[in-house]
């Protein structure tokens, strides 16, 4: 999934953009329409995310681990809907 396209999706309503970089990063710029969650706190704040709703968590590029650290943690917190869906890729950045 491109940025534009996310970035659109979400401002739909048919995507939550996950930004899973520290508060004061997210604060200095974010992607529009993204939410907040650093990616210590994910375990703790799953429960404020929509169910069954299309999720792309994002962080600092391509070469940042947090995105995919934090799919696995979604992943994992709820197999039976992991099953459902194509595995989630996150967002394609220019390298």
């Amino acid at each position: 999934l491109g940025i534009e396209d996310a970035v659109h999706y979400a401002s739909e309503g048919k995507l939550i953009l996950l930004d899973v970089r520290p508060a004061e990063e997210f604060a200095a710029g974010h992607l529009p329409h993204a939410i907040n969650m650093p990616i210590e706190m994910l375990g703790k704040r799953m429960h404020e995310l929509p169910r069954g709703m299309a999720l792309a968590a994002y962080c600092r590029g391509p070469y940042c681990f947090l995105a995919h650290e934090a799919a696995a943690k979604l992943e994992s917190a709820s197999p039976e809907e992991s099953q459902k869906k194509p595995p989630r890729r996150g967002i394609r950045t220019q390298a």
